[in-house]
């Protein structure tokens, strides 16, 4: 056997295995080559999407379920409270007694005036007999006309002290008509601020009266908004829990100071059992014009530097579709769908879903069951406090 050279034989080897890899990257290239062009072209779900004017939102406002018509009622007189017919929470009449003050000490004064009044009605008697009896002695020159001056003078005294008296009867029969508080109007106690035996001054508060069936909504909205609504406009209110109809009155002149609002006045068809003061719920719709598209949040996706994308789908020859990234502005958004602007103004195929499985360029074919619609325009609902 001839010895090996160890120098030759390492050199041929290395060739060898060079020569190998070589072979096996062009065999991987080639394999590689004819995957690419047996790929597999993927289905996308597709939707027409149209250009829009604007949108509509509808926003929730919190306003006030007010009475139009309540009243702290008080007695006109100041006295002591012998009765009370009705406390908080009870309806009422118009016409009927509240509650009645003592009288004892009205009786009093009436009867001392009209013992007043008959002692005077005496004295008038007696003036009209004197002066008759004045006027046939000067008649015969037993008297001057000084006495009958004197007599003249004290009948007017004594008819206008008459007068006086009975003013004075007058005013206490009219404080004993109001020893009773009456309901000035059909109304439910709020709620009741005396007690039987309570001595009351004259204004002091006794019952808060609420009108029944006379409420009103006062709801602050933005000036913005409030410029684009007219009396008549309807709205849907909400008042525990149960939707309603409400028809606007007027609107405010004034921006509040504090919130920046202008109050308008709502009429609701139907309280639903409100209560004064009570929460409502106020849902006013306001179009937004400003350009754009509709199309459900499945067909956008994130982009670089916090911007959004959608793909759309470009048809090429054969049927097929590549798609193209777009960048959009997101300017509202629903539960479900958003309205987005950034795109020329005519309809756009877009992939509605499933945009993780797609990159830009890429051909794809329509879904069979994805035949491309228009997307509806929606409406969104906001809770603003």
């Amino acid at each position: 056997m001839f010895p090996l050279n160890s120098s030759r034989y390492n050199t041929g080897g290395l060739f060898a295995l060079v020569t190998l890899t070589l072979l096996s990257v062009l065999a991987g290239c080639s394999d590689s080559g004819r995957e690419t062009a047996g790929a597999t072209v993927h289905n996308a779900r597709m939707l027409t999407i149209t250009p829009e004017t604007g949108y509509e939102l509808q926003r929730e406002y919190i306003g006030e379920l007010t009475t139009k018509q309540h009243t702290d009622l008080g007695f006109e007189f100041s006295g002591k409270i012998t009765a009370i017919a009705f406390d908080s929470g009870d309806e009422v009449r118009r016409g009927e007694i509240l509650a009645s003050q003592d009288t004892e000490l009205l009786k009093i004064k009436h009867a001392e005036l009209e013992a007043k009044i008959k002692q005077n009605e005496a004295q008038i008697r007696l003036n009209q007999a004197n002066l008759k009896r004045i006027k046939s002695l000067i008649n015969s020159d037993y008297t001057s006309e000084q006495s009958l001056d004197e007599i003249e003078a004290e009948y007017q005294v004594l008819t206008a002290g008459l007068q006086g008296l009975n003013a004075g009867l007058q005013t206490i029969e009219y404080q004993m008509a109001k020893t009773g508080l009456i309901a000035p109007f059909d109304a439910t106690i709020g709620e009741r601020f005396l007690s039987q035996g309570q001595v009351i001054n004259a204004g002091q508060p006794a019952f808060r009266l609420i009108a029944k069936n006379n409420n009103e909504i006062s709801v602050g909205v933005p000036a913005r908004l409030a410029a684009d609504l007219k009396p008549g406009n309807t709205f849907t209110v909400t008042i525990n829990g149960q939707l309603s109809q409400a028809s606007l009155l007027a609107i405010g002149k004034q921006v509040d100071k504090a919130n920046r609002t202008v109050q308008l006045r709502l009429l609701p068809k139907a309280s639903n059992g409100g209560f004064n003061g009570q929460l409502v719920r106020v849902n006013i719709g306001q179009h937004i014009d400003k350009a754009g598209y509709w199309l459900p949040l499945s067909a956008i996706t994130d982009g670089v530097r916090g911007q959004w994308n959608i793909y759309l789908a470009q048809q090429i020859s054969g049927g097929q579709y590549q798609i193209k990234a777009a960048t959009v502005s997101v300017l509202h958004t629903t539960e479900n769908d958003a309205f987005i602007s950034g795109l020329e103004s005519n309809e756009h195929l877009v992939i509605a879903e499933g945009l993780h499985r797609f990159v830009p360029g890429q051909i794809i074919n329509q879904h069979q069951s994805g035949l491309a619609v228009k997307a509806d325009v929606k409406q969104t609902k906001a809770n603003t406090l």
